[in-house]
C-alpha cells in the first residue's frame, strides 16, 4: 500500500488537516434530498451516491484487517425495466466524480483490454499523512491505479468476451496487492500497480439473465456485485427546473465531495463498533442459506466493511468506524438482499420464477389486479393451470390477497416488499 522513493512528477497533491463539510447532514442524506424531486426511485439514489463515494475515495482510505486490506470500492448494477430511471441515477451521481481533478473516471463502454489499459493509464502516488520528501525530490506515498467505471448499459462491457472480462471483474474487485500481471502474445506483459476498480452499471432483468452464465450467477463476480433491483419510478414533473435551494445543496455536495476526495489512511473501529460486528458474524456464519445466494452472503461481511466507510467518510473526516455505522451496513445490505434475487428471478432451475417475477410486478403496480385480464395479457406464455399455480406461490407466501368481488376474481398486492421501492 506504500511505496517510498518514486518520483515526484507522478505525485497527485492532496492534504487532509482540518477541513469543513458544508452538508448539513451527512453527504449521502443531502444527496438523497438533492435527488428526491427526480423520476429514479430512492434506493437507486441510495447506492449510486455510494459510488460516487467509493469513486473519490480511491484506494486511499481502507481497513487494515490482519492479512489482507479492505478498500471502499464497490460493484453496484442497478436492475429494472426500461424507463425506470436507472441511467438517470447513475448519471446524476457520476456527475460529482467527474468534476474531481484527482479521480479518473470513465463513461464509456469498455471492453476487457480498453478497461485495463484504463486502469495502467491511470496509475499515479498519492502523498501519505506524512507526506515524506526526501532530499533527491523523491516522496513517499499511496500507490495506485483506481478507476471508476460509469457504464450505462451493462451488457456492453460483456458484448465482445463475456468469459474473459466476467473473470477480469472478478480477479481485480479485491484489489490486489502490488502488481495485478497479465501475459499477452501481442504485448507482452500488462501490468496493474495497485489496481482499484469501483464500477456502477445499469441493466434490465431481462438482459442480465441472458448475459450472465449460471457459473457467474453462483459464482465469484454475482457475490462481490450489490444488484439493486426497482420496479416503479417516482412520480416526477416531466419538465423540472432545479430550485435555488437544490442548488445550493449541489454546491454543499460538490465542495464536500472535494473533502472526501482528499482523504487518505486508515480506518480505526470503536470497541462497540468491532464487537457488533464480531456478534453478527458470529450469527451470520451459521445461517441457512440457498445455493443461488450462498457467494453472496458468504461476502457478506466484506460488503459491511465497505459500506461502513462509506457512510462513515459520509459524515466526516475522522476515518472512524462507529457502532452506528456498523448497524446501517447491515440494514443497508438486510434491505438490498431480497432486491438481489428478485434481479436474478427466472435464472435458475425453477422456469415459472421469471413468470411468477412478471405477474407479481403486474399485480403490485396496479395495487389490485383482474384475475381474467392477467390471463389474457400472459396466454400468449402463461396458460390457465400455470397461472393457477403462480397465484398459489403469490397466496401462501402473503404477497397477495386472492377473493371474489361480485363475478370477478380479483388479486390484492398485500405484501410490504411493495414499500421497498417508495
Amino acid at each position: 500500500m506504500v511505496a517510498s522513493h518514486v518520483h515526484i512528477a507522478k505525485i497527485r497533491n492532496a492534504s487532509n488537516g482540518e477541513r469543513m463539510r458544508e452538508c448539513k447532514g451527512s453527504w449521502i442524506e443531502t444527496y438523497l434530498e438533492y435527488t428526491k424531486n427526480s423520476r429514479p426511485p430512492d434506493i437507486y439514489h441510495k447506492w449510486v451516491a455510494v459510488s460516487a463515494i467509493a469513486g473519490a475515495l480511491q484506494r486511499r482510505v481502507g481497513i487494515k484487517t490482519g492479512f489482507y486490506n479492505v478498500f471502499p470500492n464497490h460493484y453496484i448494477i442497478l436492475v429494472g425495466p426500461p424507463a425506470c430511471g436507472k441511467s438517470t441515477a447513475c448519471a446524476i451521481g457520476s456527475a460529482f466524480l467527474e468534476k474531481l481533478d484527482n479521480v479518473s473516471f470513465t463513461s464509456q463502454s469498455s471492453t476487457r483490454e480498453a478497461l485495463i489499459h484504463k486502469l495502467e493509464e491511470s496509475y499515479h502516488i498519492v502523498p501519505d499523512e506524512r507526506g515524506t520528501l526526501t532530499s533527491d525530490g523523491l516522496i513517499s506515498g499511496i500507490e495506485q491505479s483506481a478507476l471508476t467505471a460509469y457504464i450505462n448499459e451493462f451488457s456492453s462491457v460483456l458484448a465482445s468476451d463475456q468469459i474473459n472480462m466476467l473473470e477480469f471483474l472478478t480477479d481485480i474487485y479485491d484489489t490486489p496487492t502490488k502488481t495485478w500481471t497479465h501475459s499477452t502474445v501481442t504485448r507482452g506483459d500488462r501490468k496493474i500497480t495497485e489496481p482499484c476498480l469501483n464500477l456502477i452499471s445499469a441493466t434490465t432483468q431481462k438482459r442480465l439473465i441472458e448475459l450472465l452464465p449460471q457459473s457467474a450467477i453462483e459464482g465469484g463476480f454475482v457475490s462481490r456485485t450489490i444488484f439493486v433491483y426497482a420496479d416503479t419510478p417516482r412520480k416526477a414533473p416531466v419538465w423540472y427546473t432545479l430550485s435555488n435551494y437544490e442548488l445550493s445543496l449541489r454546491d454543499s455536495l460538490n465542495h464536500d465531495m472535494k473533502e472526501i476526495a482528499a482523504m487518505r489512511g486508515d480506518f480505526s473501529l470503536t470497541q462497540k463498533a468491532m464487537d457488533l460486528y464480531s456478534d453478527w458474524f458470529e450469527m451470520h456464519t451459521s445461517m441457512l442459506r440457498s445455493d443461488f445466494m450462498e457467494g453472496f452472503v458468504e461476502r457478506k461481511h466484506t460488503h459491511i466493511q465497505k459500506l461502513a466507510m462509506i457512510l462513515s467518510v459520509s459524515e466526516d473526516n475522522t476515518k472512524i468506524i462507529e457502532k452506528r455505522h456498523i448497524e446501517q451496513a447491515i440494514k443497508w445490505l438486510d434491505e438490498v438482499e431480497p432486491l438481489v434475487k428478485r434481479a436474478f428471478a427466472g435464472s435458475g432451475t425453477n422456469k415459472r420464477a421469471a413468470f411468477l417475477e412478471r405477474i407479481a410486478y403486474q399485480i403490485r403496480s396496479r395495487g389490485t389486479a383482474n384475475f381474467a385480464e392477467l390471463l389474457e395479457t400472459n396466454f400468449h406464455d402463461i396458460d390457465l393451470e400455470e397461472l393457477e399455480a403462480i397465484i398459489i406461490t403469490l397466496r401462501k407466501t402473503n404477497k397477495v390477497k386472492d377473493y371474489m368481488q361480485g363475478t370477478a376474481r380479483l388479486l390484492t398486492w398485500i405484501s410490504k416488499e411493495a414499500q421497498v421501492n417508495e
